[in-house]
């Protein structure tokens, strides 16, 4: 059973990435397709996480690990309130057995802002994604991809609260480091470059904010389905965008 409930968890998270795609205030309709996929991939989850929950101690490391990706696949599907309870525990198991600046405390933190960000608490979540990264920042180098996350959870959220700039710093950091590690048609790469567009057409920078979203759009058309809600997000701020000149 105990093997079994490994292969689930591995499937789980084959098809479950963060709900980092969804880091705009717009929401999306998933696709029929998307839709099939998450919901296969809560199922999985959900298996996992009862049948670890029958054979281990609710503090063992692998249980918080099947929490978070369920967690991860709630808030992809919209719901939040079910997000936040798992990842508060995964959190507070996690607060009480690593040491403060341990990395998958960061990963807990970091889930956690991005769910208090979606349900509007702007504070909170900007309070748990600035301790994740000063943790990250002490003990990664420079340019491991989970500082890299952590700098873009944080620009959206600075974002969020009226400050463009200091969400522009952070991003051309990110944007830096995923141009020099990843290849050019990578998804990461992508997110970063839409990103700091939204930012810049913040800032009145409608040129550079238009050149990005072009690209990013460009990319999107040719490796997603014509309906994919990526794809819809960066016709519609590129409509945006040009619509603002």
């Amino acid at each position: 059973m105990f093997r079994l409930t490994i292969v689930l968890f591995a499937s789980c998270i084959a098809v479950a990435p963060a709900c980092k795609s969804e880091r705009t205030a717009h929401a999306t309709t998933p696709t029929p397709a998307a839709s099939g996929q998450t919901n296969s991939a809560r199922a999985l989850a959900e298996a996992s996480v009862a049948s670890l929950e029958r054979s281990l101690p609710d503090d063992h490391p692998d249980l918080q690990a099947a929490r978070l990706t369920l967690g991860r696949i709630l808030c992809r599907q919209g719901d939040l309130q079910g997000a936040r309870a798992l990842i508060e525990r995964v959190l507070e198991v996690r607060a009480r057995t690593l040491p403060d600046d341990h990395p998958n405390l960061q990963e807990a933190r970091l889930a956690l802002a991005e769910v208090v960000r979606q349900l509007g608490d702007l504070p909170s979540a900007r309070r748990l994604a600035e301790t994740a990264l000063a943790n990250l920042q002490r003990t990664l180098p420079d340019d491991h991809p989970a500082l890299q996350d952590a700098r873009l959870e944080l620009a959206v959220i600075l974002r969020a609260l009226g400050d463009p700039a200091g969400a522009r710093a952070l991003l051309e950091k990110v944007l830096d480091v995923r141009t020099r590690m990843l290849p050019e048609d990578h998804p990461d790469l992508q997110e970063a470059r839409f990103q700091l567009a939204l930012v810049l057409r913040d800032l009145g920078d409608l040129e550079g904010a238009r050149a990005l979203l072009e690209g990013v759009l460009a990319f999107r058309q040719r490796t997603l389905p014509p309906d994919h809600p990526d794809v819809q997000r960066a016709r519609s701020e590129l409509a945006e965008t040009l619509g603002a000149g």
